[in-house]
């Protein structure tokens, strides 16, 4: 069974992350870091192509949660 993943509060600020749908990961718009670390899959649809910083997110994206 696979583990349910909740929002967490980023450890510089405090402000609970945004779920980044395209990256399957949370972020945090105020700091612009992810809140979790990607793969080592090189393969992942998910990882390979997410960036270093989510600078460039849509943050308003209504996929995004």
């Amino acid at each position: 069974m696979k583990k349910s993943r909740r929002q967490k509060p980023c450890p510089k600020c405090g402000t609970l992350g945004i779920r980044i749908d395209k990256y399957d990961c949370y972020a945090c718009p105020i700091c612009i870091i992810w809140l979790e670390n990607g793969c080592s899959d090189v393969e992942c649809n998910f990882c390979s192509s997410r960036p270093e910083t989510p600078i460039y997110v849509d943050w308003n994206d209504p996929f995004n949660t």
